[in-house]
Parts: C-alpha cells; structure tokens; sequence
C-alpha cells in the first residue's frame, strides 16, 4: 500500500467505476423521459403514414405505383437525411 495516496498496488481509479458507482437521481430519470417523450414523437411520423394512406389513397384515387411511392417517401428521406447529416451531426 502506498502511504502517501492511500491505494493499493495495481490498482487504478477509472472513470468508468467512478461512473457506475454515482446513484440515479430525479434529474436522470426526468432526461429519461423527455429523451423518451421526444422519440415518440420523432417516430409519429413513421407510423402516420399507415394510418393516413387508406383516406388519401380513396379521396385522391391513387394508383399502387404511386402509393408505394408515397409510403416510402418518408423511408428514403431517412436514409438520405442520415448519409448526408449523420457525418456532418458527427463533427
């Protein structure tokens, strides 16, 4: 044991342990809901589509081709959106 520091041999303080150790608070579980609220209303407009694709389809008389192409719009502007802000988003 090293008297001046108080640690054992071999032993090491990360940052990790200190981490794992601190106890959840008010404030974390209050970052976890918003976190949550915020994603269901992110995904809201993945799943709109389906429930509003019946009504549009009837009232404007759409095609399949043109059906197909209107629920997967949003899909592709996902993947587009993450390409090119998914790097950008990363700096």
């Amino acid at each position: 044991m090293n008297s001046s520091t108080g640690a054992t041999k071999g032993s090491t303080t990360t940052v990790n342990s200190i981490v794992e150790k601190l106890p959840l608070t008010t404030k974390h579980y209050f970052i976890i809901a918003v976190a949550a609220i915020a994603f269901a209303f992110d995904s809201f407009d993945t799943y709109i589509v389906a429930y509003a694709m019946p009504v549009v389809v009837k009232e404007w008389h759409l095609d399949q081709v043109t059906i197909g192409m209107l629920a997967s719009a949003g899909f592709w502007g996902m993947l587009f959106g993450a390409m090119i802000w998914g790097p950008i988003a990363d700096k």
